[in-house]
């Protein structure tokens, strides 16, 4: 990583630098490694079997219009139908899916900004002044940089700032829909408004996205992946390593 330390501390560096360098191991990361493992070991396997949950409808509706329809009536429509239903199912299941990924993202940005006004509330900011300070501020986020910035530490040369931008953007677009955030995906990240099926073929055949993110939380027009949010996990947890590295270096120059 990198840190822009300069070669002294300055006068507001953060008293409690090594509370808040535990503070951040134990209990920061413990609870995005949480998270983390909660989607990815118990909600996300929950989809595994759809494509069988999928044959099983289709299969238990043939049999349903075997058992009760016309003699003369025509199997084809009927195998239609029953195809249709499994379709139907599967479907909007790889929506409520798609859905919950968009969400996991923006549960992800929300801890990370919270874990970060935990420490403007209770260090970055005079005591007793917190709320008309977090209410001035632009977001979270923004003052988080400014206060550190203040205290020696370039917050925004870490490692994986980048990719905490980006889930910030996408965050903001699955919430809110077309705006500034999605303005600046389609600058950086197209593909995320593509469908993973078809991001091999964009180049070949399929025109680049123009609808605008109408509905991110019913599973359309955003479509984050699990590969996306493994890699917004692995930011989420660098960042803190990094904050935690950057106190102890810092704190080593002023002892």
């Amino acid at each position: 990583m990198r840190h822009n330390l300069g070669t002294s501390a300055p006068a507001t560096f953060m008293q409690n630098h090594y509370y808040w360098i535990h503070w951040s191991r134990r209990v920061f990361r413990k609870q995005i490694t949480v998270l983390r493992e909660l989607i990815a070991e118990r909600l996300m396997p929950t989809f595994d079997s759809i494509e069988n949950e999928a044959d099983a409808i289709s299969d238990e509706t043939w049999e349903r219009l075997n058992a009760n329809g016309d003699p003369d009536g025509d199997p084809g429509m009927d195998a239609e139908t029953a195809e249709q239903a499994g379709v139907i199912h599967y479907l909007a299941m790889v929506g409520a899916k798609q859905t919950l990924l968009n969400l996991f993202a923006v549960a992800l940005h929300h801890l990370v900004e919270q874990q970060q006004l935990a420490v403007i509330r209770q260090e970055l900011v005079p005591r007793g002044e917190e709320s008309e300070i977090i209410k001035a501020a632009e977001s979270p986020t923004k003052e988080f940089v400014k206060r550190l910035r203040d205290s020696g530490i370039e917050v925004e040369t870490f490692t994986t700032w980048g990719e905490l931008v980006e889930l910030r953007h996408v965050a903001n677009t699955v919430k809110h829909g077309d705006g500034r955030s999605a303005g600046w995906l389609r600058e950086n990240r197209p593909a995320i408004f593509v469908p993973p099926p078809l991001r091999g073929q964009v180049q070949q055949w399929v025109q680049p996205p123009i609808r605008w993110p109408f509905q991110p939380l019913a599973g359309e027009d955003i479509y984050i992946t699990s590969e996306d949010i493994e890699r917004y996990f692995c930011a989420a947890e660098t960042f803190w390593r990094d904050f935690e590295e950057a106190l102890d270096l810092k704190g080593r120059t002023i002892t």
